[in-house]
């Protein structure tokens, strides 16, 4: 328990160092800005596939159990019954929009 999170927090701790130590020494020779005409956002290198295009998409057979279910549940919203508890939430609502 108590140890495992230690362990974890101190390392955290050493990647962290090492990462800003890292930038550090990076950033020493850059003090000039970056050129975008030169630079990989600039649109002479940017491609949409690049950029969550083609190379990114998902396979369906990962996608479609998320949208089925997604789809379900919003079908349930809109078409199920209104009870108790959704005449008590709208009466409590409306109740405190009358007080202001």
């Amino acid at each position: 328990g108590i140890r495992i999170l230690s362990v974890l927090f101190i390392r955290l701790l050493v990647v962290d160092s090492q990462l800003s130590a890292k930038s550090t020494d990076d950033s020493k020779g850059k003090d000039e800005p970056i050129k975008f005409s030169t630079s990989k956002a600039s649109h002479k290198t940017w491609k949409v596939d690049s950029s969550l295009g083609s190379r990114y998409e998902r396979p369906w057979w990962k996608v479609l159990p998320i949208s089925l279910f997604l789809l379900g549940v919003i079908l349930w919203c809109a078409r199920r019954e209104e009870t108790d508890v959704d005449r008590n939430l709208d009466e409590r609502l409306f109740e405190s929009s009358d007080e202001e």
